[in-house]
């Protein structure tokens, strides 16, 4: 039985009670169930936790991108790779406005026989020497002033989740200071003009032949536009993870307050009372729903309600078996499925 409540595991309740079952009742997961998004979220919390170590851009590249890197995209490697660039030159490899420590772990007793896990990113001193909470997030969402993204972590399951666990371990958290990093929305291009060492670009005949001005002034020299009508083509080729890599650094350097932006987040201590309230009321109702469940020698998931959407069932591992209402031989999972220890993001504390 699954008595560990953490913040993903409340979040995916909230979402949706049988996927919840699925995921934290039974420990089923998909063979390749990480989406890009969480795979890049993950990468980029491995490349913050190694530079609060101290770690240079190449240390922390590699963190963030370790050996299995052959089995990432090359084009998600390359916005990895160019924002992490950008934010070691916007930011500098040294923090200075205090002292954290990253990836603190906790373990406290919820009652019942349940407790609360976690890692709290970055906990420690602001420079004015007050405590505090850091949490380095990546989101697709517009991170601007008037933004919805800040009024959403007014109550943030997770990070009130760390602000009431970091005091159980002695700490006075008054504030958590967001450090927020806006994905780009670059695509690879289809086709990139080249260019030769004058810079102009290569306009070729229906023979594979450059073509070049027949007549004016500029006659004898390249010419810059191609005539569909007479077969002719620009030459280029399809972007490469490199140069990829490259415009997306320079689109970050560009303009880095799009993209990175930090905000101080004072704790709301009616806030903190309502999420110890709700976690208690979350913990009881998942009793709730093991206790409705048939008895029978197999967990039964129908006792979980879903939440059909197309924000909930889009991007669930579960959905194809779920909507289709097929039955789940816990023994013998369905193809691309196994069974696994619960939580596996947690280092066992």
């Amino acid at each position: 039985m699954n008595n560990v409540l953490t913040a993903s595991g409340m979040n995916t309740f909230l979402s949706c009670a049988r996927k919840y079952f699925w995921q934290n009742e039974i420990g089923l997961r998909k063979t390749f169930e990480d989406s890009p998004a969480l795979k890049f979220g993950s990468a980029w919390a491995r490349a913050m936790e190694a530079r609060w170590n101290n770690a240079t851009y190449t240390e922390a590249l590699a963190a963030a991108i370790p050996q299995d890197s052959a089995v990432w995209d090359e084009f998600i490697a390359g916005t990895l790779s160019a924002l992490l660039a950008a934010y070691y030159d916007y930011y500098g490899v040294r923090e200075q406005f205090g002292e954290m420590t990253p990836e603190v772990q906790f373990s406290s007793d919820l009652g019942n026989g349940w407790t609360a896990q976690g890692k709290i990113d970055g906990l420690g001193f602001l420079a004015d020497g007050r405590h505090g909470i850091v949490e380095s997030k990546t989101t697709s969402d517009s991170v601007a002033p008037d933004s919805d993204y800040w009024l959403r972590t007014t109550f943030n399951i997770q990070v009130y989740q760390y602000i009431v666990e970091a005091r159980k371990l002695g700490w006075d958290i008054a504030t958590t200071y967001y450090d927020v990093t806006k994905k780009p929305m670059l695509r690879p291009k289809e086709f990139v003009e080249e260019l030769d060492e004058e810079g102009l670009k290569i306009v070729l005949d229906a023979d594979g032949n450059r073509v070049l001005l027949k007549a004016g002034k500029n006659k004898g020299k390249p010419k810059q536009s191609a005539d569909k009508n007479k077969g002719e083509v620009l030459q280029g080729h399809k972007e490469t993870p490199d140069e990829y890599c490259d415009r997306v650094y320079r689109d970050v350097k560009s303009r880095p307050d799009y993209y990175f932006v930090r905000r101080e987040i004072p704790v709301l201590e009616n806030s903190v009372d309502a999420f110890i309230r709700q976690r208690i009321i979350i913990r009881d109702t998942i009793e709730f729903y093991r206790n409705k469940e048939y008895i029978t020698m197999e967990r039964d998931s129908s006792a979980w309600p879903r939440n059909v959407s197309s924000d909930t069932c889009d991007y669930c591992q579960f959905k194809n078996f779920c909507l289709n209402n097929q039955s789940v031989d816990i023994q013998s999972p369905p193809n691309g499925f196994y069974i696994t220890e619960f939580n596996p993001e947690l280092v066992k504390i």
